[in-house]
This record gives C-alpha cells, sequence and structure tokens, in this order.
C-alpha cells in the first residue's frame, strides 16, 4: 500500500471521528434541550396543581365560614342567648367569626404562596386573577365588621343604609340556592384561576 494511500485512509479515518464527535454533540445538545423542556413543563405542572389545590381549599374554608348556620358550641362557654344586651351579643358573634376565619387565613397563607410562585413563572395575568380571588376574604372579613356593629347599635348601623345591609348579608351568609350575588363573584373568579391554569395541567 502505497504512502499515499496511507495517508488518504488516514484523512478519512480523522473525517470519520470528526463526524461522529459532531453527531455526537448534536445528540446531547437535543437532549439537554428536551430535558429542559421536561424540567420546565414539569415545573409549571407542579405549580399550577398546587395553586388550583390552594384555590379550591381557600374557597372550602370560605364557604364553610359563610355558613348562615351558627351553633350553640360556637358561642362563648359562658354565653346566654337570653342576655338582651347588644354589646354581649356582638362579642359573642364576634367570637363565633373570629374562630371561623381561623381555618381561612390559614389557608389563605398556602394560597398566598402559590400565586407567588405562579407569579414567578407567568407574570401580570395570573397575579392579578389570584389578588382579584383574594379580594373575597376581605369582602368577608369586612362584612363580619357591620354585621357586629350592626348588632352592638341594636340595628342603628344598617339603619337607612338598606344597600350595605343587602351587601353585609349576602357577603356574610352562603345561601342553599344559587341566587348569592357574592357566591356567583366567587365562583367566576375561580373560573379565571381555572382557565389560567388548566393548559399547564394538561401538559
Amino acid at each position: 500500500m502505497s504512502e499515499c494511500t496511507l495517508q488518504v485512509i488516514g484523512a478519512l479515518k480523522d473525517i470519520s471521528l470528526a463526524v461522529a464527535g459532531i453527531v455526537t454533540a448534536c445528540v446531547a445538545i437535543a437532549g439537554l434541550k428536551n430535558w429542559n423542556r421536561e424540567l420546565k413543563g414539569k415545573a409549571q405542572f407542579e405549580v399550577a396543581r398546587n395553586l388550583i389545590r390552594a384555590t379550591y381549599d381557600l374557597r372550602d374554608k370560605l364557604n364553610m365560614a359563610r355558613s348562615p348556620a351558627i351553633f350553640s358550641n360556637e358561642y362563648p362557654s359562658e354565653y346566654s342567648h337570653f342576655d338582651q344586651d347588644p354589646k354581649v351579643q356582638a362579642s359573642a358573634e364576634e367570637f363565633v367569626y373570629q374562630a371561623r376565619m381561623k381555618p381561612v387565613l390559614s389557608s389563605l397563607r398556602e394560597y398566598q404562596t402559590s400565586a407567588l410562585e405562579a407569579e414567578a413563572l407567568w407574570g401580570k395575568d395570573i397575579k392579578e386573577k389570584c389578588t382579584a380571588f383574594e379580594s373575597c376574604i376581605g369582602m368577608f372579613r369586612n362584612a363580619v365588621s357591620s354585621y357586629i356593629k350592626n348588632t352592638a347599635s341594636r340595628g342603628e348601623y344598617f339603619n337607612g343604609r338598606e344597600a350595605l345591609q343587602k351587601t353585609t348579608e349576602e357577603r356574610l351568609w352562603d345561601s342553599l340556592d344559587e341566587s348569592n350575588e357574592f357566591t356567583k363573584e366567587i365562583n367566576r373568579k375561580i373560573s379565571d384561576l381555572e382557565n389560567l391554569t388548566r393548559p399547564h395541567l394538561a401538559k
């Protein structure tokens, strides 16, 4: 075999090794991109799932707090329903709703954590929807405050303020039918969150 032939064979071998190296690098890069894509998709799925779970849990805790039925064991042990002092009655009602708010606030903290994670991934739109739903908790707390003020004043607080009374009662108590406007508002805001998170849950 001539020297020229040996040189050609050597060159072809070098080219083959170079091509093999390029192919290996391309495969590695493609694999890395797929791996990164899978990681990102998994992260988005987890964040979406955590957010929707926290949303539903907060909704359920708020629904329980809004139950119009107040049982005797929810009142302070020393409270008597025969006591006609409006301040005593107001204090007893405040006791009831403070207890009802504890699981709501605990759930709210989890929700806020999930909302921050979602904002980090998806930005302004999801933040606005999360804040909109969270505002329902503030509306409920304001309704509780107005209701207790009315009890303490023997009904004078709502006197001549029928619109405030109607809004307070709708926010304070849920209804068995679907006529409650505040419940409808809560469900609309949850639906907005579902629409933004559902595509990430389908991946």
